[in-house]
């Protein structure tokens, strides 16, 4: 997407991610039973792992792991839920046949030890990029400048969500840390997680093209 109606498109996305953070359906829980168990059968069809199921039902509604074990769900008269039924059954729908990533769908993805917020506007965070993470506390550790290293300034250039950021403001809590992205609406996603993750007063977002925004 590109022009106006990327960035409108973008912006709704992101509303949608906030307002799923909220309870504000009820649905059976009969009826969430019997659309797990289709979802599933949907994506062993079409060669998704039917465990993504699991992970839009937990994410999108007040359903815990062992219930849906012990099949008590069915039980349940009323679950809450982020969406209705049929908002459920058309956000599998785009899973199965647009392949959307499931984080786009449920809005949000775990990285390390934080929840973080995704939409089209940013990319999805891979479990390898915490090595990058990881790769930073181990030079702090054993260079010869350690205590640079651990106090001074750490950069996160193209930030998107914001996650290499926040595991940097995790790893150094005495650095400061600079997230900067072209985009304004990944720096809109960025912020937001790092208020979610308790970050935002360790890092300074901003907007521009790579070193550009710090020449000061």
């Amino acid at each position: 997407m590109a022009g106006a109606q990327g960035i409108v498109t973008q912006d709704i996305a992101a509303q949608d991610i906030v307002a799923r953070t909220r309870y504000g359906h009820e649905v059976s829980g009969l009826a969430l039973w019997q659309w797990w168990q289709t979802a599933r059968q949907q994506a062993q069809t079409a060669g998704i792992d039917p465990a993504e199921a699991d992970w839009v039902l937990y994410a999108l509604s007040n359903v815990d792991g062992l219930t849906l074990k012990l099949g008590r769900l069915r039980e349940q008269p009323k679950v809450a839920a982020r969406v209705s039924l049929a908002e459920l059954t058309e956000l599998w729908r785009r899973r199965v046949e647009e392949r959307v990533p499931v984080q786009y769908l449920v809005g949000s993805t775990r990285w390390r030890n934080l929840t973080i917020r995704v939409s089209p506007a940013v990319l999805i965070p891979r479990p390898e990029t915490e090595l990058i993470v990881d790769l930073a506390l181990e030079a702090a550790g054993r260079s010869s400048v350690a205590e640079q290293l651990q106090q001074g300034i750490w950069v996160d250039l193209g930030t998107g969500s914001g996650a290499i950021a926040l595991g940097l403001a995790q790893a150094f809590p005495k650095a400061k840390i600079y997230a900067v992205d072209i985009s304004e609406a990944a720096l809109a996603i960025a912020r937001e997680n790092a208020a979610l993750n308790g970050l935002a007063e360790r890092i300074e977002f901003r907007c521009g093209s790579w070193f550009e925004p710090l020449e000061d």
